[in-house]
């Protein structure tokens, strides 16, 4: 069964920004900002807050121009690494949400139930002469829900 597409005023949008790794480091380390361009500490993407109240959250790999044009300092940005999928996993409980995101148009959406949190590892890929040569895992952000069911 087809769903209608989310709009996306109904998602708590966050940017990802994946960083250069340091020599030997296995993970694709991010920078995360919200919709106004301000970073996100420690990892935790929240689905709600005064200004929104939703339950899935998009992210979306802006591009090189778009960094520049909000002021975002570049010299850490790994231009090539392109955002992939996505894993996601319900902590505490099984809730049979899916789990694989991928990527279109630069953005994924993740659904988060009410009052739960979820764990996401982000994929990026590496990419030499238009073939993907490499898959790389992001260190592992939270997205949380605090939101009560209705």
């Amino acid at each position: 069964m087809d769903h209608p597409p989310i709009s996306p005023s109904l998602m708590t949008t966050y940017y990802v920004v994946p960083l250069k790794p340091a020599p030997g480091d296995a993970f694709e380390h991010c920078a995360y900002f919200t919709e106004d361009w301000m970073g996100v500490v420690d990892n935790i993407l929240q689905s709600n807050s005064p200004d929104f109240d939703t339950d899935f959250v998009r992210l979306v790999q802006p591009t090189f121009q778009q960094l520049q044009d909000h002021g975002v300092d570049t010299s850490r940005v790994d231009a090539d690494a392109t955002l992939f999928a996505a894993v996601a996993k319900t902590l505490d409980v099984d809730l049979g949400l899916p789990s694989l995101f991928p990527v279109s148009n630069r953005s994924l959406v993740v659904p988060v139930a009410d009052s739960t949190r979820r764990g996401l590892i982000l994929v990026f890929s590496r990419a030499t002469g238009g073939r993907i040569t490499q898959l790389i895992a992001s260190a592992d952000p939270e997205i949380q829900n605090g939101t009560i069911g209705t």
